[in-house]
């Protein structure tokens, strides 16, 4: 089984930088104009201030953590709502599934209480129908489990 020990501090990293650019671009931009819908899809309503955080997180985890070990990045947003990384890769290749909840568009959070980017969960790509299947790893917001 792949070992998530790397995982934590590449993570962390992303969040915090997502916050930072999201958090910047609440002070400077009138909160209707980001939370102004801008796809309304099946099932998925994407707001202005979406389109920032889903740009980020895919870069972000395609420079930090798909340079080190092949993902699938699943995450609101995302076309078929889920994308390997890095691009050109196959989906059989994945060592890693990451789970991402990005920020809530409907509205500007309070800056001072936002956990902007909730990374619920990243686990080893099963091992086909009888091999151990994945596991939550860890948090973004939290500490990894032992």
């Amino acid at each position: 089984m792949a070992d998530p020990g790397w995982l934590p501090e590449p993570v962390r990293a992303i969040h915090e930088e997502i916050r930072s650019v999201v958090v910047h671009a609440c002070e400077r931009s009138a909160q209707k104009q980001l939370s102004e819908i801008a796809e309304d899809g099946a099932g998925d309503t994407i707001y202005a201030i979406d389109r920032i955080s889903d740009s980020l997180l895919t870069r972000l985890f395609e420079e930090r953590v798909a340079s080190r070990e092949p993902i699938v990045l699943v995450a609101e947003g995302l076309p078929d709502g889920k994308i390997t990384l890095p691009r050109g890769a196959h989906e059989r290749e994945a060592v890693w599934r990451v789970l991402a909840d990005p920020i809530d568009g409907t509205r500007c959070p309070d800056v001072s209480e936002a956990q902007w980017l909730d990374i619920d969960g990243y686990c080893p790509k099963p091992r086909g129908r009888d091999g151990p299947r994945g596991h939550r790893a860890g948090r973004a917001d939290r500490d990894p489990p032992d």
